[in-house]
């Protein structure tokens, strides 16, 4: 590229040097741009670690339960403890012998709902 004078080739090196400025403060600031939305999506997710954290330290923190439940005849009982050589959970598993406990009142049952 050839210029015919020295102010010819000092206008095209001023263009130049503009459009190259404003190309530079245009990426300038979509850096800005983006560094702020990595900063936003950073603290969300921050955030939501201490939240799962929280909430992991209060379900470690309560004693585990073992209430066994049943339905019977569309009702829920609590099994209180075992009868007859079964356990509370192996209990949960004879829907006969919980019909019959239900029909004579046993305390081995507590009526929920």
């Amino acid at each position: 590229m050839g210029f015919k004078s020295i102010e010819e080739a000092q206008e095209a090196y001023n263009k130049l040097k503009a459009e190259s400025a404003e190309k530079i403060s245009v990426f300038e600031n979509e850096i800005k741009t983006h560094k702020s939305e990595i900063e936003k999506i950073t603290k969300r997710a921050e955030d939501a670690e201490k939240i799962a954290n929280d909430a992991i330290e209060k379900v470690n923190a309560q004693p585990a339960s073992d209430d066994v439940v049943v339905t019977i005849d569309k009702k829920k009982y609590q099994i209180n403890f075992g009868v007859e050589g079964f356990s509370k959970v192996k209990l949960k598993d004879q829907p006969e012998l919980l019909k019959k406990m239900v029909k004579n009142g046993s305390a081995a049952l507590t009526l929920l709902d």
